[in-house]
């Protein structure tokens, strides 16, 4: 709709002009004794008007044509894939291993998904352990680059943990990624664990109120960074159980892991909904795709997005079949569509 509403704003710029134009001529023309009546050559030297000491005439220049405007328009408008790309989308014109053949079509940029990408944004995930957290940030970063032009970084608490500095080291890793991305590209921030309870002495980890706290007022402070956190909850934890943590390599690896998840769960305060948090931005995704809890995300564009996003994600691996009908009679007609039979080729063979 805005590039539309542009387009008409510009012819009736353009058709104002006009008018303003010939009137202003019209006007230059009376002021100017050049109005009307025969040529000067005609009526003869004596009867050729005596010169006025007047300031020269300047007269604008004339306004394009309705049409060359909207050629003019429409050219910006479906101007080629390299103009309508923005900084941070020009890594999606060049071919690369997932995608050999990129679109030429951009996504949506800054301009059309509003003025949320010009704020610093770091949304952390946290959450009781193994309950997919770094899957569900790494869907979140391709989702958040590739739909919405934004530059974003992940960043593991657990390769901050056991440094002698690792949480100063962290809020340098996000000034470094905030100020390179200042240079022509909107940045967005994901912290993540990959073992939570590893990461429980991080204050990065938010596994209590007073973590989480710290993080907001030094994100604020350090970076003018605003905070989003993201917890995961799971309460059928016997499905859970069943379709992931047995599965996964850290369970597999340690037989201890789900001793230490025991031991998290008794340090691990969940957001507080009693009023104590409320000026927290936060979501809660709880059993996934079942129930999403939002607090003062809604009211921004990239928080109803990632909202309605983190609902329809889940760690669960599952198969998906893809069909294709054989060659129809249709088909080798060069027809579209309809319920016709299948052609010579079109039964499957073994």
């Amino acid at each position: 709709a805005e590039p539309a509403t542009a387009h008409f704003a510009a012819l009736a710029a353009a058709a104002a002009f006009a008018a303003a134009s010939a009137a202003d001529a019209t006007s230059c023309d009376d002021a100017c004794g050049r109005g009307g009546g025969l040529p000067l050559e005609e009526l003869g030297a004596s009867a050729a008007p005596a010169p006025k000491q007047r300031t020269s005439c300047v007269r604008s220049p004339p306004p394009k044509s309705i049409s060359a405007t909207f050629e003019a328009e429409e050219e910006h408008m479906m101007g080629g894939a390299d103009s309508a790309f923005v900084l941070s989308q020009q890594h999606l014109l060049q071919p690369s291993s997932h995608n050999p053949t990129p679109t030429m079509v951009p996504p949506p940029i800054e301009g059309l998904s509003g003025h949320h990408l010009r704020h610093k944004i770091v949304t952390c995930f946290i959450g009781m352990p193994l309950r997919g957290q770094a899957h569900i940030a790494k869907r979140l970063q391709h989702y958040l680059d590739f739909f919405h032009g934004a530059h974003t970084e992940l960043f593991n608490v657990n390769d901050y943990v056991g440094r002698p500095n690792g949480d100063d080291e962290l809020l340098e890793a996000l000034r470094r990624h905030f100020d390179e991305g200042a240079m022509g590209k909107q940045s967005h921030a994901i912290i993540y664990t990959t073992n939570a309870s590893l990461a429980a002495t991080s204050q990065w980890s938010g596994h209590s109120k007073s973590r989480r706290r710290w993080m907001r007022n030094a994100l604020e402070a350090e970076l003018e960074a605003e905070l989003h956190l993201v917890e995961i909850q799971v309460n059928d934890i016997l499905e859970h159980s069943l379709m992931y943590i047995q599965r996964h390599h850290l369970v597999q690896d340690d037989p201890q892991t789900e001793a230490h998840i025991k031991d998290y769960g008794k340090r691990f305060v969940t957001i507080q909904e009693d009023g104590t948090e409320d000026d927290l931005n936060y979501i809660k995704v709880i059993d996934y795709n079942k129930k999403v809890v939002t607090n003062n995300m809604m009211q921004t564009f990239l928080g109803s997005r990632v909202a309605r996003f983190l609902g329809n994600v889940h760690p669960y691996s599952h198969h998906l079949y893809l069909s294709r009908c054989g060659e129809s009679e249709y088909t080798t007609s060069g027809k579209i569509g309809g319920d016709s039979g299948l052609a010579h080729r079109g039964p499957a063979t073994r």
